[in-house]
C-alpha cells in the first residue's frame, strides 16, 4: 500500500513502466526520467523503510506464484488475482515505475495501457555478476538469513521476506544463491523476450543505460533533451551496499534495545510472581 504522504500528492497513474531488471541502470533512468520532468519515481532503494510497500509486495507475490504456497496455506486461501485496483493501490501515486516492479511487469503493462515501458539491457552475463555480487548477496549471502528472520521479526522489518518471496516465485522457486545461478540467465532472457511480444513496437524502447544516451529516451516521451548533457550515473551496486549496511546496523540497534526492554520486564515480573509466591507460602 502507498502511504498517505504518496496518496496524497497528484501523481499517476504511471505513465513510464521501466521493465528492465534491477541491475541494469534502474536508478539512472530513473534520475534521467527525473530530470526531463517526471517527478515521482518508484525504486525500491526508496522503499526500504516503508513497511505497507514490502507487505504489499508479499501479497502480490503469492497472488502471482502458486509454488510459493507452504503447505500450511490451503490453495482458497490464497491471495486472489490483482486488478488495476489492486496494483494503483502501492503503484498509483508514481509517474514512473522502475526496479523491483519488473517482477510483476505483464501486469503493470496491462493495467497501465496508456504508459510507456522502458526496457533497458544488458549483458546478461555482466547482468549476473552484479545481480549476485549485490541483491543475491545481500539477501541470500552467509549470516543474511538470521538478520531477516531475527532481527527483522524483531523489529517488524518485512523487506527481506517480501524481498525474497518476489524473487523465489519470479526464479522458479531458486532460494539459494546457487540454485539461483542455475536459473537467473534463462530467466533473464526469457523476460526479455516475453517483453518484446506484448508491447507493441510504437509503446516501447528498448535502451542501453549508460550508452544510449538522452536522445532516444527524450524522443520517445516527447521530452525536450535537457540542457545538460551529461547523462546521470547513479552507482546502484555502492548505493545498495551502503544503505543496507545503514538498514542492519539500524535494525540491529533497534532490536537489541527492544530485547533490552523485553528482558527486563521478563525479570521484574518473574521477581513479582516469585515474591508473590514467597509471600503466599509465609502466609500459608
Amino acid at each position: 500500500m502507498a502511504t498517505p504522504d504518496e496518496i496524497a500528492r497528484s501523481a499517476g497513474p504511471p505513465r513510464v513502466i521501466c521493465v528492465g531488471f534491477f541491475r541494469t541502470g534502474t536508478a539512472s533512468l530513473g534520475a534521467a526520467l527525473q530530470e526531463i520532468g517526471y517527478q515521482h519515481i518508484f525504486h525500491d532503494l526508496n522503499s526500504v523503510d516503508k513497511p505497507s510497500h514490502w507487505d504489499f509486495i508479499k501479497r502480490a507475490a503469492l497472488a502471482k506464484w502458486s509454488h510459493l504456497l507452504t503447505p500450511n496455506i490451503h490453495p482458497h486461501d490464497r491471495e486472489p488475482a490483482f486488478t488495476t485496483e489492486d496494483w494503483n493501490k502501492l503503484f498509483g501515486p508514481y509517474d514512473v515505475l522502475t526496479d523491483f516492479s519488473c517482477l510483476f511487469a505483464p501486469e503493470l503493462i496491462a493495467s497501465n495501457p496508456d504508459a510507456k515501458v522502458i526496457l533497458s539491457e544488458r549483458d546478461v552475463h555482466k547482468w549476473y555478476m552484479s545481480f549476485e555480487a549485490t541483491v543475491l548477496a545481500c539477501l541470500y549471502g552467509p549470516g543474511v538469513d538470521w538478520f531477516i528472520k531475527g532481527v527483522g521479526i524483531i523489529v517488524g522489518h518485512r523487506a527481506g521476506f517480501a524481498m525474497k518471496k518476489a524473487l523465489t516465485g519470479y526464479f522458479g522457486g531458486a532460494r539459494t544463491i546457487a540454485e539461483f545461478r542455475r536459473v537467473s540467465k534463462r530467466m533473464y532472457l526469457r523476460h526479455y523476450e516475453h517483453i518484446k511480444s506484448i508491447v507493441p513496437e510504437d509503446r516501447l524502447l528498448i535502451y542501453q543505460v549508460g550508452t544510449d544516451g538522452w536522445s532516444p529516451l527524450c524522443q520517445f516521451l516527447d521530452k525536450p533533451v535537457p540542457e545538460r548533457q551529461d547523462f546521470p550515473f547513479f552507482n546502484e551496486g555502492e548505493a545498495y551496499n551502503r544503505l543496507l549496511r545503514n538498514v542492519y546496523w539500524r535494525y540491529c540497534s533497534q532490536g537489541a534495545k527492544i530485547l533490552f526492554w523485553k528482558s527486563a520486564v521478563i525479570l521484574i515480573l518473574g521477581y513479582l510472581i516469585l515474591a508473590s509466591v514467597d509471600a503466599i507460602s509465609t502466609f500459608c
